[in-house]
C-alpha cells in the first residue's frame, strides 16, 4: 500500500502532490507513524521523487544563502563596518547565491557598508 502510495504521489503535479503528502501525515496516527519510520527510516533515506529532490535542493540553496550571508555579516563585524538595519535585512533576506558571494568579497576590502552594495 505504502509503495503504491509513493507511486502515486510521484506522479502528481508539485502542488497537488504536496497536499496529498501533507493530508495523509495529517490523518495517521502516531502508532501508524512510528510504522511508516519503520518502513522507511529517516537515516540514510536516499529521496527518489522529483519533488523530494526539488525542495531538498532548495533547502541547500538556502542554506548556503544563510551561510553567504553570515559571512558577509561576519566580515564587517570583524571590520569595525557597521551595517544599518535596512542593510542587514538586505543581506539576511538576499536569495541570489551570486549576489551574496559578490557582497561578501566587497565586504573583505570595503571601507563603508554603502560600498558593499555598489
Amino acid at each position: 500500500m505504502l509503495t503504491a502510495y509513493a507511486a502515486a504521489i510521484d506522479t502528481c503535479e508539485l502542488d497537488r502532490g504536496r497536499r496529498y503528502h501533507d493530508f495523509t501525515q495529517s490523518q495517521l496516527s502516531a502508532h501508524a507513524k512510528r510504522i511508516l519510520e519503520a518502513i522507511v527510516p529517516a537515516d540514510g533515506y536516499q529521496w527518489r521523487s522529483d519533488f523530494a529532490l526539488e525542495h531538498q535542493a532548495e533547502g541547500e540553496r538556502r542554506g548556503r544563502c544563510q551561510g553567504e550571508a553570515t559571512a558577509v555579516l561576519d566580515v564587517l563585524d570583524a571590520r569595525g563596518i557597521e551595517a544599518t538595519p535596512q542593510q542587514r535585512e538586505w543581506i539576511t533576506q538576499c536569495t541570489e547565491e551570486d549576489t551574496l558571494r559578490t557582497w561578501l568579497r566587497r565586504a573583505a576590502t570595503a571601507k563603508t557598508a554603502d560600498e558593499v552594495f555598489g
